[in-house]
């Protein structure tokens, strides 16, 4: 197949350009290819030339490349194509097409892709839209020297323009009913043609030189600015595009000292501020993947690098879900969903507190995971780890267990529930990225704007939407039995109706109208039509596996826009009705919720194992629908669980790590405890090597009471979901709030004054294992008292008798 070494001089320049992108280059030579690889694998590890591409947009570079556009979220490195112009069309398709075909590579969808990919403008002018050469997976390219002369050579000889352009040949083209190559396989630079020019007659071919040129200067300079991120040049070189967050903060932010988080010495809104930060920060703490420059967790490691590689699929970055390492898609889904919700109703707090720029990364860092958990119109993938393995290690980031298993769920395989609640989550996000406000009245959205990544949102939602109405409609759990799933769902219908209801609001805040297919509106219909068919106004919690109560809010903030593509169904008397319904079970204890005697709101079977999580969700539902509350009243009852998670408890103790003196210090975290003992959590060390700064802990027991131990992972677990609310909550403090935080007034030392003796008991800590019964112990003990008991009554009542006859005796 190849030429010799000496029959394929390269120029110096070239070679150059080799040595640079190191395993990222293909040449067309396997010899140079094998030397070449050799020498660089170790110098240039495939995952880390990620971090060059990691998101990128080019828009209008340079007229001489006329199509010069990369959508984001697919491919981190893009195969260099040329595009030729011919007067004659079907002479340029069938010599490419041949030329493919002599070369044993695939044409990206076939003959007649090739041909709807024309572009015609003014005159003769055709413009040959894209040779498409599949790249096998890990492998140079397989054409030989001489054919890739001669594929060069079409274009170059019909004497018109030829260009060179970068494209994403899977998401531009959205090829499905013919073979594709797989986003892993194509992320190569064929520079090769650097060679093939010097050996061409043509004076076209070396034409391409320039623009060509131009194209690697760009390239170069932006892995440049990559590594600068923080010097003007990045600044200047990602305006058209981003690496990993559009926006760069102009202060690095570093939570303060917990101490900080007494007295009076800073202003409430700074406390606030701190908060809201430390809660980012936690995201941060809680990433996957390859860590960029400016992280600020000193003590994290790049990790789970091959996430995925095994199946074929590239699953690195995104979040650990919990205080261990697996990866869910659900839950991060709805953390996703939630936040961007938040920060589309009180996105000023952000603003104000200068975190825009951090919930920027925050939420690009998931999305973009989420993107590659959804690589195809009709394909989810659900988890990356194994939950019965990684509940078995304890340890730092760099000895994960592995390999680490993937799911996935598709058009065969249907996952309802995890379609739709993906849907949400991109078209939630997307309306906030488009800058369109669900309530203007309170705040502006944060300040996000960027409709090119809205649309790349919304692209995804609409799939997301459709795959979630193909049938059987079931949940993913249902799907794939036999999995020890971390997150197992319960029911799909309430997130087809969240996922009608967001897509409603992204379609429109993406420029759709009455005349669009499908109509806003229709989204609405579906959504109301299935909050009366299935029933869904239930006495149920917010959280990761319920969504229905944020259902009728978000159609109360809909029906008040009074936006005329927008009517739900009965309008906002309909949705305050049925929103106030809910939160006054809430507020006035006449539901499955109550209060205990310390004043945390509380639903037996859902607060068990998190119990801050379902009140903290409350809340920020109480706060996002305040302001279209039917009296001014019901308001004045909605802070009560905020301050409660904040110190205002027993406890004196606030919920989130690093906030206060007061303050968890050993969350159920294996990143941040330093430990690698799993038999022995809570002594090893005694103390966590780390402050997991901005943490919301699991909570207190129905009592109460709370412990801070390590491995009492019910009260003191860590995860995305439950810092979600945390983070509305914070956002809404910043811009409303005059008071400072409750735990400002608490002293260091006023929790272990308050801590409680003996031991919790709850599933890390079964009542037994301390000297107590447990509930199979007590029901057996209830059984063997009772039977004594009949038995005792029986002798009595026959001894009884017997003597009431023995006085009968002795009368006669």
């Amino acid at each position: 197949m190849g030429a010799s070494r000496t029959a394929f001089q390269k120029p110096t320049k070239s070679y150059k350009v080799f040595n640079f992108f190191g395993r990222s280059a293909v040449t067309t030579n396997r010899e140079e290819w094998a030397h070449h690889q050799k020498t660089t694998t170790r110098a240039f590890a495939e995952p880390g030339m990620h971090i060059m591409w990691e998101q990128s947009t080019f828009e209008d570079m340079d007229k001489l490349t006329r199509l010069l556009t990369v959508l984001p979220g697919t491919l981190r490195m893009f195969p260099l194509v040329p595009k030729y112009a011919t007067e004659d069309a079907s002479f340029s398709v069938q010599a490419a097409f041949s030329e493919s075909e002599a070369a044993d590579v695939d044409v990206i969808g076939g003959k007649e892709n090739l041909r709807r990919n024309f572009i015609i403008s003014e005159g003769s002018e055709v413009f040959f839209d894209l040779l498409a050469i599949r790249i096998s997976q890990g492998m140079p390219s397989r054409l030989s020297q001489s054919e890739t002369e001669h594929a060069w050579a079409v274009g170059a000889f019909a004497e018109v323009q030829a260009i060179v352009i970068i494209t994403l040949v899977i998401r531009k083209y959205k090829v499905s009913a013919d073979p594709a190559p797989s986003p892993e396989g194509s992320h190569k630079v064929v520079a090769g043609f650097w060679a093939v020019c010097t050996r061409t007659t043509s004076d076209k071919c070396c034409e391409l030189l320039l623009p060509t040129t131009i194209i690697f200067l760009v390239l170069v300079s932006r892995f440049v600015a990559r590594m600068l991120s923080k010097s003007l040049i990045a600044l200047a070189l990602t305006a058209a595009g981003r690496v990993i967050g559009q926006l760069t903060p102009s202060t690095v932010y570093q939570p303060p000292d917990p101490t900080s988080g007494y007295g009076s010495s800073l202003s409430a809104s700074t406390q606030w501020s701190n908060l809201l930060g430390n809660m980012l920060w936690f995201y941060e703490a809680q990433r996957s993947g390859r860590l960029p420059s400016d992280n600020r967790v000193s003590w994290r490691n790049d990790s789970c690098l091959t996430d995925g590689q095994e199946y074929g699929v590239d699953l690195t970055g995104g979040y650990y879900d919990a205080g261990d390492y697996i990866k869910a898609t659900y839950p991060l889904a709805f953390s996703i969903f939630s936040v961007c919700w938040g920060a589309n109703t009180y996105g000023d707090g952000y603003a104000n507190a200068n975190q825009t720029a951090y919930l920027d990364q925050m939420l690009r860092w998931g999305l973009d995971w989420l993107m590659k958990a959804h690589p195809g119109p009709n394909t989810v993938y659900i988890q990356a780890g194994d939950d019965s393995v990684d509940n078995n290690y304890w340890g730092g980031d760099q000895d994960i267990p592995s390999p680490r298993p993937v799911w996935q769920v598709n058009s065969t395989i249907t996952g309802t529930d995890i379609a739709a609640r993906m849907a949400a989550a991109f078209a939630s996000c997307s309306a906030l990225y488009n800058g369109f406000s669900i309530t203007p009245s309170t705040s502006k959205p944060a300040p996000l704007s960027n409709s090119t990544y809205a649309s790349t949102l919304l692209n995804h939602a609409t799939q997301l939407y459709s795959l979630s109405q193909q049938t059987p409609l079931q949940t993913y759990t249902t799907a794939i039995p036999g999995v020890d799933w971390a997150y197992a769902s319960s029911s799909y219908q309430d997130e087809q109706a969240l996922a009608a209801v967001m897509m409603s609001v992204a379609a429109t805040a993406g420029g759709a109208t009455s005349s669009s297919s499908p109509t806003p509106q229709s989204y609405l219909d579906t959504a109301t039509d299935m909050w009366s068919s299935d029933k869904l106004n239930q006495d149920v919690v917010l959280n990761w596996d319920s969504v229905s109560p944020a259902v009728p809010i978000l159609l109360t903030q809909i029906a008040s826009l009074g936006n005329s593509n927008l009517h739900p169904s009965g309008g906002s008397s309909k949705w305050q009705g049925e929103s106030e319904t809910y939160l006054d079970r809430v507020v006035n204890e006449n539901g499955r919720g109550y209060l205990t005697k310390g004043g945390l709101l509380w639903y037996s079977g859902d607060s068990d194992l998190a119990s801050l999580n379902p009140a903290m969700n409350a809340a920020m539902l109480l706060f996002i629908y305040a302001p279209m509350a039917t009296s001014s009243s019901k308001t004045s009852q909605y802070q009560g669980q905020w301050d409660y998670a904040l110190g205002k408890n027993p406890m004196s103790a606030p919920y989130v790590v690093g906030s206060n003196p007061n303050s968890p210090t050993n969350p159920h975290d294996a990143k941040s405890s330093g430990g690698s003992d799993i038999d022995n959590i809570d002594t090893s060390p005694v103390n966590s090597t780390h402050i997991l700064y901005g943490a919301a802990v699991g909570g207190p027991n129905s009592n109460d009471q709370f412990w801070n131990i390590r491995s009492d992972w019910p009260e003191t677990e860590v995860a995305l979901d439950y810092n979600a609310p945390f983070l509305t909550l914070a956002a809404y403090s910043v811009l409303k709030a005059t008071d400072p935080p409750f735990y400002t007034s608490l002293a260091p030392g006023v929790y272990a004054e308050a801590k409680p003796g003996g031991m919790p008991c709850d599933p890390a800590f079964p009542c037994k294992s301390h000297g107590g019964l447990s509930t199979a112990a007590k029901i057996v003990l209830a059984v063997v008292i009772t039977v004594v008991g009949l038995i005792i009554a029986g002798l009595l009542a026959c001894f009884l008798v017997r003597a009431k006859r023995g006085r009968k005796r002795s009368l006669l």
